[in-house]
């Protein structure tokens, strides 16, 4: 959500975020986020095939509340991840919830606007 798209720390990142959906092309994008924590000793995972997208933020210019990150879930990963989480004996729990801000805007900047 910078508005300055010539400052150095958003080029950077928009050239990071480039080489990975151009070049390394990952299969999925695991997003560890203080959001999802649920307890002191429980992590949520999110299970959602497709997650809406959450704008849980307040008080910004209307145009930031129509940005679109283009995502979907999986099942299966998540299924992988609680599966290593609980084999370390790490409290999980399964929630069906959209993708925040602290995990879109991020990744939002490696996307261009021809994408």
């Amino acid at each position: 959500m910078i508005e300055n798209y010539q400052h150095p720390a958003y080029l950077r990142l928009q050239e990071v975020g480039e080489e990975i959906t151009k070049k390394v092309q990952p299969k999925a994008i695991l997003i560890v986020s203080a959001h999802w924590q649920g307890y002191p000793d429980r992590v949520k995972i999110n299970v959602a095939e497709r997650p809406d997208q959450i704008y849980d933020f307040y008080g910004f210019p209307p145009h930031f509340y129509q940005y679109k990150y283009p995502h979907t879930g999986s099942s299966v990963i998540a299924d992988h991840v609680i599966e290593k989480l609980s084999a370390a004996r790490i409290d999980v729990e399964r929630v069906d919830r959209g993708l925040d801000h602290g995990a879109w805007v991020g990744l939002m900047i490696g996307v261009s606007a021809s994408d």
